[in-house]
């Protein structure tokens, strides 16, 4: 299990030729956003995931073939020759951080929200938290409470994008924890107290950032970090 963060402003030079190992269909895509900062940043970050994807496979990063699911959940198709069987990821954006997640042959969910996002949940929670969340919630210092409903929104996010839903099953159909994440943790239905088969997983966060990582199946699950001149290398 790999998360990789990248940060798409660093990556600004290379945007046309990351833009050059999209597929027609998604530059028709990219043509499709109103303002050139959401344009470049799909290009940069589509761009990196192929070439995070060729690294995975046999495959040139042009030569990838990506769907989506029913819902919008980003997948690769299996090649002929074999590239991308078995491998799972998602990827998530706040402003100019993306993050990616990558898993063999178990489904993944990962998010990030700037923790100075400007917004509060306050006037949400009944829409985002089960009652026994929101109860935590109350329970919870002032001070450490902003991040506390942060952590559980991107929690939650996670496993709906893993699951590949979206919004379209209800927040507080599900609990997640709200506190530090020491270990794995599962995701349980509100209903049910044995787990869902979904776990949520400590990451480490970027500053200024919250970050969940979703996967499905018993722990335990070893997660890594790519980074430095190995990641960097990979992209260029």
């Amino acid at each position: 299990m790999h998360v990789a963060y990248v940060r798409l402003n660093a990556l600004e030079e290379h945007t046309e030729a990351l833009g050059s190992l999209l597929s027609e269909e998604e530059r028709a895509r990219a043509r499709t956003f109103r303002f050139e900062k959401d344009r470049r940043r799909f290009v940069v970050s589509r761009g990196v995931l192929r070439r995070l994807l060729a690294a995975y496979s046999s495959l040139p990063p042009e030569d990838i073939r990506l769907t989506c699911g029913p819902f919008g959940k980003p997948e690769c198709v299996p090649s002929p020759a074999g590239g991308g069987f078995g491998l799972q990821f998602n990827l998530s954006h706040s402003h100019e951080l993306v993050a990616y997640a990558f898993a063999a042959d178990r489904k993944v969910g990962i998010d990030i929200e700037a923790t100075n996002r400007g917004e509060s949940l306050d006037g949400l929670l009944s829409l985002v938290f089960s009652a026994e969340e929101q109860a935590v919630l109350a329970q919870t210092p002032c001070h450490q409470r902003p991040l506390a409903q942060l952590d559980g929104w991107v929690r939650k996010e996670a496993y709906l994008k893993g699951v590949g839903i979206g919004l379209l099953q209800s927040l507080t159909t599900f609990r997640v924890p709200l506190g530090p994440l020491n270990g794995p943790a599962p995701v349980r239905s509100v209903n049910e107290e044995k787990p869902c088969s979904w776990w949520l997983y400590p990451v480490d966060p970027m500053e200024g950032y919250a970050t969940a990582l979703a996967v499905e199946g018993e722990p335990p699950v070893r997660v890594s970090r790519l980074d430095g001149a190995s990641l960097w290398d990979r992209l260029i």
